[in-house]
Order: C-alpha cells, then sequence, then structure tokens
C-alpha cells in the first residue's frame, strides 16, 4: 500500500491512501522523460506512465467473443431481414384474399401463426392466439386437431417412403413449429430431397434458418396457386427430378382455397409414375353448427375463408390419385362409425393417394 500525494494547482498536497494507482491517479505535474527510448510521464508518487499511456505502447487487442453465429442469431437476423419493411407481409399460410409481397400488420392474425398457437408454437402474437381461443371456445378439439394431422403426415411419409418416393413438395409448409417433413423423410430414406414453399415471408425465414441443414433442402417464397412459377423455380429444378416419383404434401391448408381440386390435377399432371399426395384437410361432417360457428369466426377475424369438405370432396381433390388403404380417415376423434362426446369430434380428413 502507497501513500500518494494529490497536487491541487496552487494549493498544498492532499495526502491520501490507495493500494492501487488507477489511471490519472496522480496529476503528472513533470516533464516527459525518455527512458529505454520510450517517452514516459513521472507522476510526483513516482508511478510511471500511470497518468497517460506511454507513448509506443500498444494496446493489447481485446479477444473476440463467440464465433460463427448460431441458428438462434441467424434466425433472428433473417427474421429481422424479412420484418424489417413495415412490419412484415406476415399472415396466411396459403394467400386466399393476398397477393405475394402485401403489407399486413401483425395485429392481424395470420393463418401460419394460429396454427402455430394450436400446436404449442411461440411464433405467434397477441392477435393470433386471440383468434386462436375463439376457435378452442367452439370446437374445443381444433388444438387435437392439428396436432393428428403432423401425426398423420409422419404415417403418410412412411407409407410413401416404402413405395419409392425420395422427393417431396411441401406446399404451404407453414411454421416449423413440429418435426420438419425432411428429417421424417430422411429417417425413412437416405437422401430424401424436399423443398418447402409459402408465400409469407415470415415463414420462409424461418425455413432458411432453421430448416435449410443440408444440400437436400430448400425454401421457396411462391403463392401454391401458381403451380407454374413453382414447378419452374430454380429451388424445384434443382431439387425435384421429373422423371422420378414425388410426393405433393398438402397439410392443413387446401381448406383455404376454392378450388382446391383444380391446383392439385394441375401440379399432378407433370408428375411422374408411382408419385404421391398427402392431404389433411378441415371437414363439418362431424359437428357442423360448431364448425360453421368456428369458420364464421376465423374469416371475421383474418380474412381468410375457410372451407370445410366432405367425403365427396376429398374424392375430387384426390382426383387423379389412388387411396392407399384404409383410404379417406378422420383424424382425432371417433372412427367412422363410431360415437364421440361434444366437442370431441373429429374435424379435420387425412388421405394418402398414389398415381
Amino acid at each position: 500500500m502507497a501513500i500518494c500525494p494529490i497536487v491541487p494547482v496552487g494549493g498544498p498536497a492532499v495526502w491520501h491512501r490507495r493500494v492501487r494507482a488507477p489511471r490519472s491517479c496522480c496529476p503528472s505535474r513533470l516533464p516527459p522523460e525518455r527512458a529505454g527510448g520510450r517517452q514516459t510521464r513521472l507522476s510526483p508518487c513516482g508511478h510511471r506512465g500511470r497518468g497517460r499511456r506511454a507513448a509506443g505502447r500498444s494496446r493489447r487487442p481485446r479477444a473476440r467473443l463467440g464465433g460463427l453465429p448460431s441458428r438462434v442469431s441467424r434466425a433472428r437476423s433473417l427474421l429481422a431481414k424479412a420484418t424489417g419493411d413495415a412490419m412484415t407481409t406476415a399472415g396466411a399460410r396459403t394467400p386466399a384474399t393476398r397477393a405475394p409481397g402485401t403489407r399486413l400488420a401483425l395485429d392481424r392474425p395470420g393463418t401460419a401463426r394460429v396454427h402455430d398457437y394450436l400446436l404449442g408454437g411461440k411464433d405467434n402474437y397477441a392477435a393470433d392466439r386471440e383468434l386462436a381461443h375463439e376457435v378452442l371456445a367452439v370446437l374445443p378439439q381444433a388444438g387435437d386437431a392439428v396436432r393428428a394431422a403432423r401425426e398423420f403426415l409422419a404415417r403418410a411419409v412412411r407409407v410413401l417412403a416404402a413405395r419409392g418416393v425420395r422427393q417431396y413438395l411441401d406446399l404451404g409448409c407453414g411454421l416449423p413449429t413440429s418435426e420438419a417433413l425432411h428429417r421424417i423423410a430422411a429417417r425413412h430414406a437416405t437422401g430424401a430431397r424436399v423443398v418447402y414453399v409459402d408465400d409469407d415471408p415470415l415463414v420462409i425465414a424461418h425455413a432458411r434458418a432453421l430448416l435449410i441443414d443440408g444440400g437436400n433442402v430448400a425454401a421457396l417464397r411462391a403463392d401454391v396457386r401458381d403451380p407454374g412459377s413453382i414447378l419452374g423455380s430454380p429451388e424445384v429444378r434443382r431439387l425435384i427430378d421429373p422423371a422420378e416419383p414425388v410426393a405433393l404434401v398438402f397439410s392443413s391448408v387446401l381448406h383455404f382455397l376454392p378450388d382446391a381440386a383444380g391446383l392439385v390435377a394441375a401440379l399432378a399432371a407433370p408428375a411422374a409414375p408411382g408419385s404421391g399426395l398427402v392431404v389433411s384437410h378441415a371437414t363439418a361432417d362431424f359437428a357442423p353448427g360448431a364448425f360453421a360457428e368456428a369458420a364464421w369466426r376465423y374469416a371475421d377475424a383474418s380474412g381468410v375463408p375457410l372451407i370445410p369438405r366432405d367425403a365427396a370432396g376429398m374424392a375430387e381433390i384426390l382426383g387423379p390419385f389412388r387411396a392407399v388403404s384404409p383410404g379417406l380417415v378422420p383424424l382425432g376423434g371417433a372412427p367412422f362409425g363410431g360415437t364421440s362426446r361434444p366437442g370431441r369430434e373429429p374435424i379435420m380428413y387425412g388421405a394418402v393417394g398414389v398415381r
């Protein structure tokens, strides 16, 4: 411990006790001296170079923290880029009422985010949660239904992989809340290739940040109602071989489109023999009154119509595809011929088809 004087200008020295001399511990009152080729200042207490950094002394470089950006930071940067222009174009998984690039405020519910909330995800906002709760108030089985649709997708991929399908188009893919399709496919077929398609920039930003972890996966921002732009895109041309079977995946998306059967037919036309179709779709066959109320609330809040289809409508969607056994099945609730208590009736159909 040293006793160092503080020398005020024009006054007596004031003595104080200190352990170490910090920067400028004592005023440098003496002229600089040269010692060993370096210019050094001496303070009255004898501390060399404490007042100022000695000339010629290099500052030690600070270590940089971190290395390559993590997936989380990459996701944040991509999401910031996607949402930077006037608070995002977020919303519908399938644009029934808007074109790509239309600005939409986040205070309006978006179908991708409502779906994410029903699946238990975190990529949603207050307006999305409010609409989800309005739907759940009249259809409490809605959450179970969307989860059943995701489980059905995993089973469908296993069935198609056993038939030799190695490439998939996930149309209206939505947010990656549950296990991603390309990881499910990779478990059943080495070298499986997947292209995710959605028109929502928020969805595509998530897909590129969190899903794209190999050369066999791509994310394409496109309107699912425009088959030409999808099939002619660089992503599809790079990954999807038209000479090989491909699976068209519509998981909880076709009930937002008026001409679902026409869209499926247009995408299936150039597909190779052995191609497949996976569909999960809303239906009012088992709870018509409650579903009608939920559909009205959904369309009123989001501006996106929710169009349930019965068994005949599902047969039209399958069109050129032959249903794989057991055919059209209700997802969740009681099976055909069974009974369900109110609030637990199935509200989704599922089907797998092959050509």
